[in-house]
């Protein structure tokens, strides 16, 4: 056994696979770690981001298997070895369990490359405190990729020794490759960038069955802050130890029974080996010459009718590829992830089990963006392989090459049939989705569907050619299959741009990834999509044309390449024609690109960020002059995706010193053709920076004025993405002008601010102030960095659209064939305008002397009525508690997938996602009112946010977020109970030690607070708490308070001020509860480690232990439920326990309780609430 694995480690570790993929891995170890610029409080040399980066890797386990396996497994049946191997005296079993072996040291030394590579890459960076990170790896090569690679090695060798077929081992790659993923989306896994929240039973649920163990860490390590997470190791807890244990012995399980079954069905003797492989013999000669006839009656027909040839032969190919258990089992597992994509999609539009009609856009926008292109990209990739090679597989080549048939039929037929697979996978997609729209109830949008085919199936069939004509162009099946693989991999994912290789043109023009709206569709990134196809397709020509000509016949190649005279006049047009439209699309790419869309990549980026901060440093602490007002003029062209601004701004000086010259930045990629600043000579233009300085003729003295105007153009294109604060097309448009207009001084945010990249650029370590350093640089008084302006906007827009900017609507005008508008702010609002223009319908109302405008859909208005009572409910209660609505209009309108955010708020104007807010199913009586919840908290931004504007510094984005969760949670209380908070406050509770355990920064207080984990999930959770210990009058006397004294222009608020108006007036009890929930971070577990119930004369008693193992136990609430959940009776109990300290209490009650809960009112903020209850037997 031990000469068989010597002899199987130097046989297999020969190949120039695994040798590539030792060096790459090494490579790749080193590169990680050296591209990452450390900023926060996690170390690159710590435990747990080393352990996240092995994790990573490991999700490419079974591709990397597959590949490996195919040596161990298969080498026999290819080579037809099969009947001396098992004829040999050496017992089989061996032999097998020695190619195993072999298999599984090979693939777990890649990892242990991959390990060496990181710890060559941490030598080679200067860290302030650096040691060898040997435990943490060790932990990763042996508790994690060891019994992984163990169990994916024990699955792959288990098939390739079951189908004897490669083409099988890659498939079921990319099938466990995708399941995984699924797995770890719907466990909340951390690595997975979009989520589901899962409850604690649930993550505990999965942490023991993940395979792979990533669950397992993930959960263990889930309330570590930043500091544990850089020098603790995982623990070997039960559920660790069982995991680990359990896929172990799984993986030798299946190890044995697939040998000991392969044995037993395959070990033969001579007269055995003659019965077993004559067969085998009998069907290739079969195939060989079955071929060879139709080959031949197909030339007979290629002169006169070379299509007929050409189908004729694509139709054979499908036969023999398609009509396979291999295609059935891949178009069932296609179904199978689409279905339950989408059933999951129609489930879950959000936590807490709201639920979604099964409409178009929420049932292709499940898969359209992965699975149909991944998955249809990678089965091509396989299946080409095979299709391209199963002659010379199949030992019947030479008796191809010998017939007439001609080049044009073979290699045009293969890339026909092959060409099906994209158009047979979307039309399975549709009909799957048609299906299951039509059980749901749904409405079905037949034209986009249809249009699936032009957006998904022209790129799937030109991978398909592409794979064809790269395995023409290469002698070797596995050459050809890596290239490629390699190529589809920086296709998809962004690995090209880790080294730097940003534009799209290094992923041969990168194809936007395509959501679908109903008010908008592919608008968005159509222009795009086309360009970039038009270009791979252009290269696509010239390049089918080359591996035409290299197409092989015979032993040797043909000269008909290298011979120019052997080419056609026809094939010369076409190379002519094809080179002509690679160079016009190219030159479009690279215009639309570099031109029109000022491409910059990340380096150069930061390269323009340093030199800006180099040459204007010295602006930092100089005064500038502030906006007072901005007129704008914007002509806007939807049809053709651009837009005019014509911006008149006065500034003033504030400051109380003269200002001699004004500095400004015009921002790309809006193109300024004209800039004039009143009474000012041009000093200076960069035109790097696009800054430019002017000298004013008199100095501008404190409280005077002075004027600039500009005019600017802006094309959007969409090739290098559409941005979240700007999109426009023909039915639909919206810009928010914040990063576009003119910035006036010293730009912060062109600064660099990762450290890491500071201290390469030689800029001095950027710190942050405090809150209490920010009040005491100014003195407590904040407002000269107010920035609030009167807003007076004119839109120009298509005779059909309805626009809208801040403020009430002045005029309405008709100019020619086109609408004019005109809005202006009554007073100063928060210096951040913005257009919209779109054809949506309109339902109005006029709500507490607002008038509130709600755009939808078509055929939503039943939506728009839910939002419009919402906002009804929201401004009545937030006029009467938190003072009245600076805003006399209020618009909602519904945004497409392009927008960041699922809701968002301007002043004067609210978006809600398309999804969560008009697709919701409305018949789901169980989920919970997202649409309402979503709807009132942003309509109080226009008091959070848009009102009261805090100062900017440290948890001025508690004072938006937390305050306008307290809203939404009192007007959930209203309109439902408090019992039906409780649910949102729990999985707020749970969100809060989610992100808690994500961050990479150590927690802060929540009045500091800016992570949204604290300023949404632990602010909703401390204001809950505090709404029900000190009253919500008491709460809203403060906010009214804060409103009142501290909305604009008045001295900016900062979340001190709120501390303090929270604490007036009240006991040292409930002063004491106010610091606790702000200015301190105290976790509890609080335990029932023991109850007993007793009968008693008088009922019954209850003697309850309690413990806090986070923190000293001071006083808890402990409830007593009946068997149907009813609340029988509470009580406080009273104690002065250290931490991990019982306290025990006697406690009477008259009914029999089925089980006791400590803090069920979910006042504190509990890591288990899974030992919070104890149930009586």
């Amino acid at each position: 056994m031990r000469s068989l694995l010597i002899a199987e480690l130097k046989l297999q570790s020969r190949h120039w696979i695994w040798l590539l993929a030792m060096v790459l891995t090494f490579a790749f170890g080193a590169f990680v770690i050296n591209k990452q610029t450390p900023d926060m409080d996690i170390d690159v040399s710590g435990a747990f981001f080393l352990i996240k980066t092995f994790a990573i890797q490991l999700l490419l386990l079974p591709v990397l298997v597959a590949i490996f396996s195919a040596q161990a497994t298969i080498r026999d049946f290819d080579s037809d070895m099969a009947s001396i191997v098992y004829a040999s005296s050496t017992k089989l079993t061996q032999v097998l369990f020695a190619r195993f072996f072999a298999l599984f040291i090979l693939c777990w030394c890649v990892y242990l490359s991959f390990a060496l590579g990181i710890l060559g890459g941490l030598t080679t960076q200067s860290l302030d405190s650096f040691s060898l990170p040997i435990a943490s790896l060790s932990w990763a090569l042996f508790v994690l990729a060891l019994p992984n690679v163990l169990l994916v090695c024990a699955i792959f060798f288990a098939i390739g020794l079951y189908g004897k077929r490669s083409i099988y081992l890659y498939l079921n790659a990319c099938l466990l490759f995708f399941a995984y993923q699924f797995f770890l989306t719907i466990n909340g896994s951390p690595l997975m960038a979009s989520r589901v929240a899962v409850s604690a039973d649930l993550s505990s649920l999965y942490a023991w069955l993940d395979p792979f163990a990533l669950s397992t860490y993930f959960e263990q390590v889930r309330q570590w802050q930043p500091s544990d997470k850089n020098t603790l190791l995982p623990t070997f807890d039960v559920t660790l130890l069982t995991n680990r244990i359990a896929v172990v012995l799984a993986a030798l399980l299946v190890t044995g029974y697939a040998i000991i079954h392969h044995v037993q069905h395959f070990k033969v003797d001579t007269i055995q080996d003659e019965r077993v492989l004559l067969p085998h013999w009998i069907k290739r000669v079969k195939l060989g010459l079955t071929r060879t006839l139709a080959l031949t009656f197909i030339a007979r027909l290629s002169d006169k009718l070379p299509v007929y040839s050409v189908l004729t032969i694509a139709r054979k190919e499908w036969q023999l590829s398609f009509k396979t258990k291999t295609f059935f089992a891949m178009c069932c597992a296609l179904i199978f992830l689409i279905s339950s994509e989408v059933y999951f999609g129609y489930i879950h539009l959000e936590n807490l089990g709201t639920s979604a009609i099964a409409s178009t856009l929420i049932t292709v926008n499940r898969y359209i963006a992965d699975i149909l292109p991944r998955f249809g990209g990678l089965f091509m990739l396989f299946l080409a392989a095979e299709l391209c090679w199963r002659d010379q597989q199949s030992k019947v080549k030479p008796l191809i090459d010998s017939t007439r048939v001609s080049n044009v039929a073979l290699f045009f037929g293969r890339l026909l049939a092959l060409c099906f697979v994209p158009l047979f996978f979307i039309t399975l997609s549709i009909i799957v989705s048609i299906v299951m729209q039509s059980v749901n109830g749904g409405d079905i949008d037949l034209n986009m569907y249809v249009s699936m085919y032009f957006f998904f199936g022209l790129p799937m069939i030109w991978l398909a050619t592409l794979c064809v004509g790269v395995h023409a162009l290469l002698p070797n099946k596995y050459l050809a299959l890596g290239l490629i693989f390699a190529l589809f991999v920086s296709l998809e994912t962004s690995v090209l741009q880790s080294f730097g290789l940003e534009h799209p043109l290094w992923t041969l023009g990168q194809l936007p990834l395509l959501s679908y709206s109903e008010f908008v569709g592919f608008g968005a990134e159509v222009d795009a999509f086309v360009g970039y196809l038009s270009f791979r397709y252009s290269l696509l020509i010239v390049l089918s044309l080359i591996a035409f000509k290299f197409f092989r016949r015979g032993e040797e190649l043909s000269s008909a390449f290298t011979s120019p005279v052997l080419w056609h006049r026809r094939e010369k047009v076409i190379l002519i024609c094809g080179a002509v439209a690679l160079v016009i699309t190219l030159g479009n790419v690279v215009y639309q690109t570099w031109y029109i869309g000022h491409y910059q990549s990340s380096s150069d980026r930061h390269v323009w960020k340093a030199s800006y901060e180099k040459k204007y440093a010295y602006l930092k602490d100089q005064p500038s002059l502030a906006v007072e007002k901005i007129t704008t003029i914007v002509e806007l062209m939807p049809n053709e995706r651009r837009l005019a601004v014509d911006a008149t701004y006065q500034l003033i000086n504030r400051s109380d010193n003269a200002i001699s010259q004004l500095v400004f930045s015009t921002p790309l990629p809006f193109n300024y053709r004209h800039v004039n600043v009143e009474n000012a000579k041009q000093v200076s233009f960069d035109h790097v920076h696009q800054t430019h300085i002017y000298a004013f003729e008199q100095p501008i003295q404190p409280g005077e004025t002075a004027a600039i105007s500009v005019v600017a153009d802006y094309q959007q294109n969409g090739y290098l993405g559409v941005p979240g604060d700007n999109v426009l097309t023909s039915n639909y448009s919206y810009i928010r002008f914040l990063r576009y207009l003119p910035f006036f001084g010293y730009v912060k945010h062109y600064q660099l601010t990762n450290n890491g990249l500071r201290e390469k650029f030689a800029l001095p370590k950027l710190t942050h102030n405090t809150l209490e350093q920010d009040l005491e640089k100014y003195q407590g008084d904040m407002s000269e960095l107010y920035d609030w302006a009167i807003l007076d906007t004119t839109i120009v827009t298509n005779e059909d659209h309805i626009a809208f900017a801040p403020g009430e609507l002045v005029k309405q005008w008709q100019e020619g064939h086109r609408k004019a508008f005109q809005y202006r702010t009554r007073g100063k609002v928060r210096n951040i305008g913005h257009i919209v223009s779109h054809n949506l319908p309109v339902k109005t109302a006029e709500i507490a002397h607002t008038s509130v405008d709600v755009y939808y859909p078509e055929n939503k208005e039943a939506y728009a009525t839910l939002h419009l009572s919402a906002i009804t409910d929201a401004l009545r209660y937030g006029n009467e508690h938190f003072g009245a609505i600076k805003a006399n209009n209020l618009r909602l309108v519904p945004v497409a997938g392009f927008f960041p955010a699922t809701g968002y708020a301007l002043p004067n104007s609210i978006f809600i996602g398309e999804g969560v807010g008009f697709h919701v199913d409305l018949s789901n009586e169980d989920g919970f009112d997202h649409l309402y919840r979503r709807t009132v908290h942003e309509v109080a931004h226009q008091w959070w946010g848009h009102g009261l504007n805090g100062a900017a510094t440290e948890g001025e984005a508690v004072l938006v977020e937390t305050l306008a969760k307290y809203t939404e949670m009192v007007l959930l209380t209203r309109k439902y109970g408090d019992d039906y908070v409780k649910q949102l406050i729990k999985y707020e509770q749970q969100r809060y030690f989610s992100g808690r355990s994500r961050t990479n920064i150590n927690e802060l207080p929540l009045y500091r607070g800016d992570e949204n984990y604290l300023i949404y999930s632990k602010g909703a959770a401390a204001m809950y708490a505090l709404k029900q210990q000190l009253g919500e009058a008491a709460i809203n006397k403060a906010l009214r308070k804060l409103v009142t004294l501290h909305s604009y222009p008045n001295k900016p608020a900062t979340t001190l001020d709120f501390i303090a108006y929270l604490m007036a007036d009240k006991t040292a009890k409930q002063q004491q509860l106010v610091q606790s929930w702000f200015k301190e971070v105290v976790i509890h577990d609080v335990e029932i480690s023991r109850a007993e119930l007793s009968k008693t004369e008088q009922g019954y008693v209850i003697n309850v232990c309690l413990q806090d193992n986070k923190t000293d136990l001071t006083t808890v609430k402990l409830s007593a439920f009946t068997d149907d959940q009813k609340l029988i009776a509470n009580t406080n109990i009273v104690a002065n326990a250290k931490q991990g300290t019982n306290t025990c209490d006697l406690w009477q009650l008259e009914t029999k309780p089925s089980h006791i809960e400590v803090d069920s009112a979910l006042l504190l903020l509990d890591s288990n609430r899974e030992n919070n209850q104890f149930y009586f037997p």
